[in-house]
């Protein structure tokens, strides 16, 4: 229930124009923003993970109280980068057990 009532608090901060990840302030449009438990389930992580990701800066966005906003097109990237590590882990395992 809690992680519903965040993203609801998300998307309701998106749609009121208070949150804008740009360090512009310019407004992004509400379906190019996602929230923590969005991003966990586009990237199979836990919630955490995601939220130490944006921490380090690995996902682009923005904290806005207790609730992040991140950048869809941050997470999508990351998703590839997160996809080419484990093929290349994968073809090192294969390359080291023939």
């Amino acid at each position: 229930l809690y992680r519903v009532a965040e993203d609801i608090i998300d998307r309701v901060g998106i749609r009121q124009g208070a949150i804008a990840p740009d360090d512009d302030d310019q407004a992004t449009a509400a379906d190019q923003i996602v929230g923590v438990t969005e991003a966990a389930r586009m990237l199979g992580v836990t919630r955490s993970a995601v939220i130490k990701a944006a921490t380090l800066g690995r996902l682009q966005g923005r904290k806005i109280g207790k609730a992040w906003a991140l950048l869809r097109g941050s997470v999508e990237r990351y998703q590839v980068a997160q996809d080419r590590v484990a093929a290349g882990r994968a073809g090192g395992l294969a390359a080291r057990h023939p």
